[in-house]
């Protein structure tokens, strides 16, 4: 295809779809149009958006990758999806299991708290980030940790929170380990909260302290 002369002057000019490469036209790559009844050079797509075909005349030809949208002039990625969509082929990947992302951005996916994760891919807020049974998230929103009666280290994904055993109990939340009972004592039941539910095993006695609380428990026989 030979390029047209414009008005005489040494300016040459090719149809769409084709930018002017010596005295030819060349077509206009993938990624690249132009829209001019005569044009010079191929234009580039927006940032992150390509062409399905060479020669393309037209704006509307460029199109932002699956699971992106064009903002302020360039593709980024749509909430729950991640990349910088820096190279031709670039995709959106889903944000993986335990990590989210809010925004419509080229940022990355941002991790959940410590401990919690989601329930799959392609999370869009921190509120899909679920800490597992029997635990809840600390103070400060950093981590999970195991509520009371219930022990164990929330530091990885499939880490759960057990209750306290029989004849143990725990008071606060945290990763501490379950106390135990006093000697001779139990609990009725597992995921106990305090001491106050150690009771002395069947045929033996409490000794308690002057606030009526058991201090041991002693096997024998009560006289009087």
């Amino acid at each position: 295809m030979s390029a047209t002369v414009v008005s005489g002057s040494l300016v040459c000019a090719c149809p769409a779809g084709t930018e002017v490469d010596g005295l030819s036209c060349a077509v206009c790559e993938r990624g690249t149009f132009s829209d001019g009844a005569v044009s010079i050079s191929c234009t580039s797509c927006p940032f992150g958006a390509a062409t399905s075909t060479v020669r393309s005349t037209s704006a509307d030809e460029c199109a932002c990758p699956s699971n992106s949208a064009l903002v302020a002039g360039r593709c980024v990625c749509l909430a729950g999806f991640e990349s910088t969509l820096l190279q031709p082929g670039d995709a959106c990947a889903a944000c993986g299991i335990g990590t989210f992302k809010a925004d419509r951005d080229s940022s990355a996916c941002a991790a959940c708290p410590r401990g919690a994760s989601t329930a799959d891919v392609g999370a869009m807020a921190r509120s899909d980030c679920v800490c597992p049974a029997h635990s809840s998230l600390t103070a400060d929103g950093a981590a999970c940790e195991c509520d009371a009666g219930y022990t164990g280290v929330l530091s990885e994904r499939g880490d759960e929170c057990v209750p306290c055993a029989a004849g143990t109990f725990k008071p606060l939340p945290g990763p501490a380990l379950c106390d135990a009972c006093l000697s001779g004592a139990t609990t009725a039941d597992v995921a106990a909260l305090s001491d106050a539910e150690c009771q002395c095993r069947p045929g033996s006695y409490p000794e308690r302290t002057a606030g009526g609380g058991v201090m041991s428990c002693w096997v024998g026989y009560r006289v009087g």
